[in-house]
């Protein structure tokens, strides 16, 4: 019987999800020691200064405070769509029975995840400014993560 554990393609996307992961949490832990300037100088450097953009809202301090409840910010829109699609789930709303209804509703997912963060977030924080290619990016790697493990997203079953 064949196997996914043992599928090459799998261990290929597990490792670049590990890697992706990896340099979020070295880029998380050394954004207090850079600060947030320090963020923006390398994007400037590598001309990636029109991706996200802060005005500026006094010292480094409350830059980085700014920021954090920035991130946090988007990090409850995320956890909010999470809980409500178990909900929509058993109502049978969302259904991920198959492997095209599941594209649609990742799809879904990350704009209706993009559209309250962008509208939302987005103008509570007004002095980040974030360009829509990296949010839809940064909201797809999340979501392609979610939907590769959490057992939500798995296939429904029959019900009879």
């Amino acid at each position: 019987m064949f196997s996914m554990k043992n599928c090459l393609s799998s261990k290929i996307g597990n490792a670049i999800i590990a890697v992706i992961f990896i340099t979020a949490i070295v880029a998380a832990t050394w954004l207090p020691l850079l600060g947030i300037q320090g963020w923006i100088g390398i994007l400037e450097r590598y001309h990636l200064d029109g991706l996200i953009k802060i005005d500026d809202v006094g010292s480094n301090v409350a830059k980085s405070i700014y920021t954090y409840f920035m991130i946090l910010s988007v990090y409850a829109v995320i956890a909010v769509l999470e809980m409500i699609i178990p909900l929509l789930k058993a109502k049978r709303i969302i259904n991920v029975s198959s492997i095209y209804r599941k594209v649609i509703s990742f799809i879904l997912l990350v704009c209706f995840s993009f559209l309250l963060t962008k509208v939302i977030v987005l103008n509570l924080f007004d002095k980040v400014h974030c360009s829509n290619i990296i949010l839809l990016v940064v909201l797809f790697l999340v979501y392609a993560f979610f939907f590769s493990y959490k057992d939500v997203y798995r296939k429904q079953e029959a019900i009879s």
